[in-house]
């Protein structure tokens, strides 16, 4: 793995940037003018999780948290859900989605989802 590169001229960061007219890959500085190409080409890719899992805090009888009546619940239809933001930290990284978790307000179905930004 790769050392930390840094600016010779300001001692800042040097990120990975792409020269589209010459196609390849640049070491650049965010704060002065100064590029370098990149000696390995060898990036890591880390996937993140993109489904919520985990338990709901109780949603269908909370009369503080607001309801919403432009979504529709896909288990019976019912078109009210009480919702709420939270931000979630994917385990291994310190990477965070923006989580909406919503509840069913249907008496008989209660049913729970959430969706990602």
């Amino acid at each position: 793995m790769e050392k930390v590169k840094l600016c010779p001229k300001c001692d800042q960061l040097l990120n990975p940037k792409e020269d589209k007219v010459e196609r390849r890959l640049l070491y650049a500085c965010n704060h002065c003018s100064y590029q370098v190409p990149v000696e390995n080409n060898i990036f890591f890719l880390r996937k993140y999780r993109t489904t919520v899992t985990g338990e709901f805090p109780p949603l269908k009888k909370n009369a503080v948290l607001p309801c919403s009546k432009g979504v529709q619940c896909v288990k019976c239809k019912n078109w009210e859900a009480t919702f709420f933001k939270s931000v979630v930290r994917d385990e291994g990284c310190n990477q965070a989605h923006l989580v909406l978790f919503l509840a069913c307000s249907s008496a008989e179905c209660g049913h729970q989802w959430a969706t990602e930004f």
